[in-house]
């Protein structure tokens, strides 16, 4: 093709298609000379230009005329790069073609054909321009065109179906002589269709393309398909959209192949002339009208606040209606008198534990993000100090919530409820200390948001405020339930839409010199019912568009004034307007998410400062996106934050970002968030999971779930724990297949037990763990298949899956010793098992033995270690050898031991570990007799779980006190501690726990005289410690069963028979207590029956062995058969 200038601007050469690159007008690419829309031919060279019509345009007519601005804002989309990467987008489809073009082809001279064809199809795409469609593809005798996109537009639906209606009238017009010469009328038949679609623009040779993928494009074609001749098909989602504007007639359900569920389908007849009536709302910050009795209520707090009494102001209402605003106002009216501090809640937040409460934290220190761990460190401390903090208690747990790796000996003790119950105390005292030096607003927004933890902390602390002068805001949407707020001190606060007038003043005021466009006004009026947002939003996208002028009175405004009639499709029309450099920093904002640094976004964009500062004032010019500062206490420099103006913005930029562009931004946030908190990943972890979720950098993603789920299962986190490995197993399971895939599912399995084990999931934790274990096997990992058969044993211990635990916990001995270096953790852990195993299974030599040994490493300083127990095995095995001692009968061991232990315990002030040795020592001195002692130790293990919420420890104490009770007579109380610990069991406490429940309930029902029940409770308890092979315990429940059999006189036989088995067991076990307690009921049961002589005789053997048990109560109790 030669070099040919266009002959309407003089550019010096024209795209191959004869298009010119510079104005767009259309000329013959051979000779350049101008040619009609629709000519076959160039009227200058007789070229054939047939076929060579772009296949995306503006809105033009046939005759040349002035561009619109919606064409410009399309020319601009169009050219941009986005557009060339594509995004997602809500449009209606339409298809439409010429019915039995065929027939009309036969026997006809090609340009005949051509002609004939052209009239139609330009009818058509006349109809698509005149209601802002494009036309994204010509199919010979059809086309396909998209409303919504490339440009958005809020009524999308509806001008589809203008369109549908128009080209169908314009071709029932034709009056075509070639058309009557054929005896026939041209009919075409036209189909509509709604939904989201992905568009992009595509360059081709001759032509370019704006192509929209997607099935709404396929049930559009569908329904042209099924149309019957000279009609327009839409479906019922089109129809939705357009609210009762549409005159239609049903057609009910109809099939569409590639489609599941029938389409509901509908036959467009014409288009209503009613008015729509707009119920979607968006917020402003505009002035403030309307709001006197809302600002009442909350100057009402700040006024109790300021008289001294801490006040709660809960805002709530929808989104855009003016929450924020209101709370920004409250703020300004307070003064400078009045110390802020902010803490938001993220839409990302609720799967990172404490969140908003190390948000709180950061807010009151006066934190950044750029501050290295010695300056954080300092802060932290200095700040503790001047608000009369002794940084000692509190300074490692703030800098452990702040991401600060700790190093602190006491924190590391603590349990997980532990260390979640000191980050409140801490947090506790830092309000109280800052509050009290001086008035104090605390703003909590959007708690709809907030994760769990933080909601529990804040709704702890609307029920015991602090003392001081401070207002605390808290905001929420509707749905959410705040607990503690119908407190006295706490006020509620529900905004609800504007009333008529004062929408009118607020309209007034945003139109300004406008506001003589009555007709205008009065539509938006109608179209956004008092939500200031949406009136706000409304007024400036026709400002936007270039369409709002002031006219004279009584002028009639332009029907097509684009006026949004929803959320996603106002915000979109006015995000295409934008230019492509700022829309760019909308998207990266949108993926970050809100309120984040300012800094992280330009790391993102990679732009140099000024670049990056001045666009985002045009941004906040536009009041899409603003830059505020972080409200901190103290003199700390404010951290530059950005928002949107609402969330709604950010909400519809990042859904319309298509999937690649979307990964390709969450890729740089973590390569930004990585580079910026280099220092503090693991405070960052859960958020960075997201991204690298989003970004499917799947490995990433496994490692920040693996740390973000340890992370919340320190501080007790474990449904947001548990959430992150769920997770992290998707993701890894998109891992491609390798050696890096198998050390990551390992790891992840391995380390992210904590949160199974509280929540009782160790069915599930051996799963993960034989997984685990196949993967290191595969690896030949030693050192992994240790860890792991270790972490199995103790788990099939807990599931009494007794011989599968020893076999794991000596194949961890094993390859332990097959390790370089020390590994004392995991050779202690595995012996343990193995004596747990010993002493689960009857072998009490064996486990009393191995108990000792291991109690022997950990004394004197030694005691201080906790090698990740949840407990310390300082005091652990001390609890086990009691636990084996009463068994065997050792009671003056058992009582040194215990004294031991408790020194230990009580020196550690660790209160699991404490109330494990004084629950199994209670027990202890209940086999002995001594019932008075073992209610008064067990009734303290029992404050201790309620106190320190070990919750874990409430079925085994409650069953052991609810027998000590009934052993010197309280049946009440009794009652009413059986019971609790019945209701309270979590499969935490283990299976060894509903064994010591069944005693305990079984005798609460011999005691109430059911004896059946009782009966029928120590029977399943036999069969399930004889399924088990729980030998010793399996005593215990033969000598309940008899007792059952003994209340019965009925059953006086078969209840000595039950005794005489259980005598034979325990001597085989070598347990002199039980065979005690077996020859004293096998005395009562021929007591009972008359046979003295032989009552007498199992009555001595018994106290003969309780002497040599040194167990004086239990021979006191035995004094009538001497």
């Amino acid at each position: 093709m030669p070099n040919v200038s266009c002959s309407s601007c003089g550019h010096a050469e024209l795209r191959r298609d004869g298009t010119c690159p510079e104005c767009g007008a259309q000329a013959c690419p051979e000779c350049g000379a101008a040619r009609a829309a629709q000519a076959n031919f160039c009227s200058q060279c007789g070229f054939a230009l047939a076929g060579l019509t772009p296949r995306v345009s503006a809105r033009a007519a046939p005759i040349a005329s002035a561009a619109s601005p919606g064409e410009h804002a399309l020319a601009r989309v169009m050219a941009s790069r986005l557009a060339f990467e594509g995004e997602r987008k809500l449009v209606s489809v339409l298809f439409a073609d010429l019915r039995g073009s065929l027939s009309v082809i036969e026997g006809v001279d090609p340009e005949e054909v051509q002609a004939l064809l052209d009239a139609v199809l330009a009818a058509m795409v006349e109809a698509v321009h005149r209601y802002e469609g494009a036309v994204s593809q010509t199919m010979g005798d059809g086309i396909l065109a998209l409303f919504g996109a490339p440009l958005a537009h809020e009524d999308h639906a509806l001008r589809a179906c203008c369109a549908a209606l128009a080209m169908q009238e314009a071709v029932r017009r034709m009056q075509d002589a070639s058309w009557k010469a054929r005896g026939r009328e041209p009919v075409i038949r036209v189909g509509v269709h709604s939904g989201e679609v992905a568009v992009r623009a595509v360059h081709n040779d001759l032509s370019m393309e704006y192509r929209a993928v997607g099935s709404t494009t396929h049930i559009a074609s569908r329904m042209e398909q099924l149309a019957s001749p000279g009609k327009v098909w839409v479906t019922a989602e089109t129809v939705r959209l357009c609210r009762g504007l549409l005159r239609t007639r049903g057609i009910g359900p109809v099939q569409v192949k590639g489609v599941t569920e029938p389409i509901e389908a509908f036959e467009l007849v014409g288009i209503s002339t009613r008015t729509r009536f707009q119920a979607n709302a968006l917020r402003g910050l505009s002035p403030l009208v309307g709001r006197e009795a809302a600002l009442r209520v909350l100057t009402d707090a700040l006024a109790r606040a300021h008289s001294g009494q801490t006040t709660f102001a809960v805002v709530s209402g929808e989104p855009g209606i003016g929450k924020s605003r209101l709370c920004y106002e409250v703020m300004h009216h307070a003064g400078d008198g009045y110390r802020v501090v902010e803490a938001a809640a993220a839409s990302y937040g609720q799967l990172t534990s404490h969140g908003v409460l190390a948000n709180l934290a950061r807010a009151l220190l006066g934190i950044e993000d750029d501050d290295a761990i010695p300056e954080l460190t300092h802060k932290v401390g200095s700040w503790l100090q001047e608000h009369g903090l002794h940084p000692a208690p509190h300074l490692p747990v703030l800098l452990e919530l702040l991401g600060v790796p700790s190093r602190d000996a006491a924190l590391a003790r603590m349990d997980p409820v532990q260390r979640k119950r000191h980050v409140e105390l801490t947090l506790q005292s830092m309000l109280t200390g800052f509050c009290s030096q001086g008035p104090s607003i605390l703003l909590f927004e959007d708690l709809h948001w907030c994760d769990a933890d933080s909601l529990a902390f804040i709704s702890k602390l609307i029920v015991s405020p602090p003392m001081s002068h401070a207002l605390f805001l808290l905001t929420h949407r509707p749905g959410m339930l705040l607990p503690a707020a119908d407190l006295p001190h706490v006020l509620r606060c529900e905004i609800s839409g504007l009333e008529a007038a004062d929408s009118h003043a607020l309209l007034a005021s945003l139109l300004g010199s406008h506001a003589s466009s009555t007709e205008l006004r009065m539509r938006l009026l109608s179209r956004t019912v008092g939500n200031p947002f949406f009136i706000e939003e409304s007024v400036r996208t026709v400002m936007d568009a270039g369409m709002l002028r002031a006219l004279p009175a009584g002028t009639r405004e332009h029907e097509q004034i684009n006026v949004p009639d929803s959320i996603d499709a106002l915000l979109g029309a006015r995000l295409d307007r934008l230019p492509e450099a700022l829309l760019e920093m909308l998207q990266a904002a949108a993926v970050i998410g809100d309120h984040s640094q300012s800094a992280l976004l330009r790391e993102v964009l990679a732009l140099a400062p000024d670049v990056f500062q001045a666009n985002l004032r045009e941004l906040a010019q536009a009041d899409l996106l603003y830059e505020s500062v972080q409200l901190r206490a103290g003199n700390a420099a404010p951290a530059p934050v950005f928002r949107f103006k609402h969330a709604l913005i950010h909400e519809v930029v990042y859904k319309r970002l298509v999937r690649g562009r979307r990964r390709s931004l969450h890729a740089r946030v973590v390569d930004a968030m990585e580079l910026q908190f280099k220092e503090r990943l693991n405070e960052h972890a859960a958020r960075l999971a997201e991204h690298a979720e989003r970004a499917e950098r799947w490995e990433a993603c496994v490692r920040y779930h693996t740390q973000a789920c340890i992370r919340a299962a320190s501080f007790s986190s474990n449904a947001q724990a548990l959430e992150h490995l769920e997770r992290g197993l998707e993701a890894l399971s998109r891992v491609a297949p390798g050696s890096e895939h198998d050390r990551l599912a390992i790891d992840l399995r391995l380390r992210a037990l904590a949160p199974l084990l509280p929540l009782g999931a160790h069915e599930r934790a051996i799963e993960l763990l034989t997984e685990a274990e196949r993967y290191a096997q595969g690896l030949n990992d030693t050192r992994s298949l240790a860890y792991v058969a270790n972490q199995l044993g103790t788990e099939l211990w807990v599931t009494a899956q007794y011989e599968s635990a020893r076999q794991k916990a000596e194949d961890a001995l094993r390859l332990s010793q097959q390790l370089a270096g020390d590994h004392a953790v995991l050779s202690i852990s595995s012996r343990y098992v193995l004596a747990s195993v010993h002493h689960a299974r009857g072998e009490l030599p064996e486990a009393l033995a191995l108990f000792r040994e291991l109690a022997s490493m950990f004394s004197g300083d030694a005691a201080r270690k906790r090698l990740g127990w949840p407990g310390y095995p300082s005091v652990f095995t001390r609890t086990m050898i009691i636990s084996v001692l009463s068994l065997l009968g050792g009671f003056s061991e058992a009582e040194r031991v215990f004294q031991e232990g408790l020194r230990y315990a009580d020196a550690l002030e660790h209160a699991f570990s404490r109330t494990m040795l004084l629950e199994q020592y209670g027990m202890c001195l209940l086999v002995s007799g001594d019932a008075p002692r073992a209610v008064q130790l067990l009734r303290e293990a029992l404050e201790t779980c309620e106190r320190d919420e070990v919750n874990t420890m409430i079925t085994p104490v409650g069953s052991h006190l609810g027998l000590a009770l009934l052993r010197v007579g309280e049946l009440s109380e009794a009652e009413r501690v059986i019971e609790r610990a019945a209701t309270e069991h979590t499969e935490l406490a283990g299976h060894y726990a509903l064994g010591y429940l069944a005693i305990a309930q079984s005798e609460l029902y011999l005691a109430r005289g059911e004896r059946l029940r009782a009966g029928q409770i120590a029977q399943t308890a036999m069969q399930d410690t004889a399924r088990h092979g729980e030998r010793a315990f399996h005593v215990r429940a033969r000598l309940q069963y008899a007792a059952s059999l003994l209340a019965d006189p009925l059953q006086l036989q078969a209840a000595e028979a039950e005794y005489t088995e259980a005598l034979a067991q325990a001597l085989a076990l070598g347990m002199p207590p039980w065979a005690a307690l077996a020859h004293t009921g096998v005395a009562e049961v021929r007591e009972l029956r008359g046979d003295q002589a032989g009552a007498q005789d199992a009555g001595r053997a018994a106290v003969e062995i309780w002497r040599q048990l040194e167990a004086p109560r239990r021979v006191a109790e035995l004094r009538r058969f001497l």
